[in-house]
């Protein structure tokens, strides 16, 4: 019978991981599952390799949170707008959608899907952000406009835009 090495007791981030009964380690940090069981390692080389790279890892985390929380930071500071200001904004609706379901599954009913683009006016009650600045749950900064005038003129322009983007679309197939 072969005799294995006995692999080390590591310590990362304040964890200590011992290796499994059967001679590997298996990573505390990756999620796995039922369909994806974790991936181990044999060698404590191999393993300290993974370990370098591993996304899982509270180190790794607690820096990706604080990154997040620093663009949070310097895009909310970038904004001009206060809650209670009144905005414009030119919003998209998706009248029909390319897909529909059908009982258990989903089906392709159109090529592209049906707009509508609109104006509106209203009052900020929130502002938050989400990889981007947007006010009251969903309008964005990239569809605000000066005046309600000016957001309706901007929905017709694009609302003809997009209908002969589909025209165009119809024609090629």
């Amino acid at each position: 019978m072969k005799e294995t090495a006995v692999l080390p007791i590591i310590e990362v981030d304040g964890v200590k991981i011992k290796p499994q009964n059967r001679g590997f380690y298996k990573c505390p940090f990756c999620r796995s599952g039922k369909r994806f069981p974790a991936p181990t390692w044999k060698t404590e080389k191999g393993f300290r390799k993974h370990l370098d790279s591993c996304q899982g890892r509270p180190s790794v985390i607690s820096a990706q949170r604080k990154r997040w929380e620093e663009a949070k930071e310097l895009a909310l500071s970038k904004v001009t707008q206060k809650i209670g200001d009144r905005i414009f904004y030119v919003c998209e609706v998706i009248v029909k959608p390319t897909h529909v379901q059908r009982g258990n599954r989903i089906v392709h009913v159109r090529y592209e899907p049906e707009k509508r683009f609109c104006s509106g006016e209203t009052a900020i009650s929130s502002i938050d952000y989400d990889y981007e600045v947007f006010f009251n749950n969903g309008i964005r900064v990239g569809d605000l406009v000066g005046s309600l005038e000016e957001a309706e003129q901007k929905a017709k322009a694009r609302q003809a835009a997009w209908d002969e983007s589909v025209r165009h679309a119809e024609m090629c197939r």
